[in-house]
């Protein structure tokens, strides 16, 4: 059942849409101007060209709103709502081979949208490609995919646990609260406890925890926001990463990033097999690293907006970072250059959170795509390019925003349902529902191991619509 999401029903659909483009191509779509196609193409601002694309729309200007929409994409290539608005406006200018084409290419990444709810599609109605595309994208959105399953819960508190770290020592789980500031443990018996509470006066919410068993440290970092029990106003754009004792939880000391005047999010953390330590600035798109008892900066690039998951290639030569709305990227820290990961047509990079290095192959937690899913992706040898995407778990039950988590053995543990839905932006709870308990799910990152994309014949591989 799970494969035919990814797999199986794909050739079905290519099939099928191989012969449906054909058809398309002999109606007559609208098609934008030469002086529209032109003015867009030069376009950098995203800002500006969502304002273009909306207002074309508002002018029923269908053909010339579609074009905004994909030079959206070309500079966000991941983002689902652009490829969404994109297929929605080339259907409303009868550019069915366009909007066909799209829908197929996003189902193969495993995005699932909610097409038969949409009425703006109705010019694309009546083929049987639709029909085909109706059903891919409902069986991605409601059928639960993988063999992973939720490992314990934990019961309902006011705490929004964010992140979580396994302590090969003690054999126990640390979760990092972003209401309280405190590190929980929980034993081997289920029982959960405080392990370490906020120390001096830089400790905020926990955003990431990570764990140095070789060193005997536990890295932190903490940011201020109104989340946090204690916030007050002056804590603003306040941020600190903390070394902790790993045997007692005591602070050793709190690293706050080169005093510039701007306020910092500091979010992720990771740890290469040499104990470099690098942590990312969220707010700010920046990277620190931990270099003579301090934090020092390591890269800055203004094309980014929010950084969140980081890991070490297995050498540690490279550092793979995620941005949430762009995508992958690796960082040579020997030749100290910055690149694009790339990656094959039926990749979506968009939306991830959490970011490991399982046998160098990377394990992403993506909550920012429907369905939720967590994915294995293979590298090339040189770690420079996603070979190919694998799903491990998607569209569980479960999943409503995971988060963070953490490697143990073959088991990535993370947090399935962050409970960041339930407060509002001055960190106070909403409204009188209940706060559910935090589960805990349990991915094998080895399912799936074999798994080989159908290779479609080209005769049948429908060729993107020109244009």
């Amino acid at each position: 059942m799970g494969i035919k999401i990814f797999a199986v029903a794909v050739l079905a659909a290519a099939i099928v849409a191989s012969d449906a483009f054909g058809q398309a191509q002999m109606q007559s779509p609208a098609v934008a101007s030469s002086e529209v196609q032109e003015q867009v193409s030069g376009m950098q601002d995203p800002i500006a060209l969502q304002r273009l694309a909306k207002q074309f729309e508002t002018d029923q200007k269908w053909a010339e709103a579609a074009i905004a929409w994909r030079r959206l994409s070309s500079l966000s290539p991941h983002n689902p709502a652009y490829l969404y608005n994109q297929s929605v406006n080339f259907a409303l200018a009868n550019d069915k081979a366009q909007a066909y084409h799209i829908l197929l290419t996003s189902q193969r990444a495993g995005l699932g949208f909610k097409l038969g709810d949409e009425p703006r599609f109705a010019n694309l109605h009546g083929t049987e490609v639709w029909d085909y595309l109706i059903k891919l994208h409902a069986s991605a959105l409601d059928e639960p995919f993988g063999e992973g399953e939720v490992a314990f819960e934990i019961p309902p508190a006011d705490r929004l646990l964010e992140s979580v770290a396994y302590d090969p020592i003690s054999k126990s789980i640390l979760l990092g609260s972003a209401r309280d500031g405190v590190i929980y443990r929980r034993g081997s018996d289920g029982t959960l406890e405080e392990w370490s509470r906020p120390q001096g006066d830089s400790w905020w919410s926990i955003f990431d925890i990570k764990v140095d068993a070789a060193r005997q440290f536990v890295w932190a970092t903490t940011s201020a926001i109104p989340h946090f029990s204690s916030y007050k106003p002056e804590m603003a754009g306040r941020a600190a990463l903390l070394k902790l004792d790993l045997k007692t939880g005591e602070l050793i000391k709190a690293y706050a990033p080169p005093d510039d005047g701007l306020p910092h999010l500091l979010n992720s953390i990771a740890i290469s097999s040499k104990g470099m330590v690098v942590v990312s600035d969220g707010m700010r798109a920046q990277l620190f690293k931990f270099e003579n008892d301090e934090l020092v900066p390591l890269m800055a690039e203004r094309r980014l907006n929010s950084l969140r998951g980081m890991t070490f290639s297995a050498d540690g030569g490279i550092l793979y970072f995620a941005d949430y709305e762009r995508g992958l990227f690796g960082l040579d820290l020997a030749r100290g250059t910055a690149f694009d990961v790339g990656y094959p047509k039926d990749v979506n990079l968009y939306g991830i959170e959490g970011l490991y290095l399982y046998e160098n192959q990377l394990v992403a937690i993506q909550n920012g795509l429907r369905p939720q899913r967590i994915m294995r992706f293979k590298l090339s040898d040189d770690g420079h390019r996603v070979e190919m995407g694998v799903p491990l778990d998607s569209a569980k039950e479960a999943f409503a925003t995971p988060t963070l988590g953490t490697l143990v053995g073959d088991e990535l543990l993370f947090i399935a349902n962050s409970q960041r839905g339930y407060y509002d932006g001055f960190g106070l709870l909403k409204g009188a529902r209940p706060l559910p308990p935090t589960r805990i799910f349990r991915s094998d990152v080895r399912f799936n191991w074999d798994f080989k994309p159908p290779s479609l014949p080209s005769s049948l591989a429908p060729t993107p619509p020109s244009g």
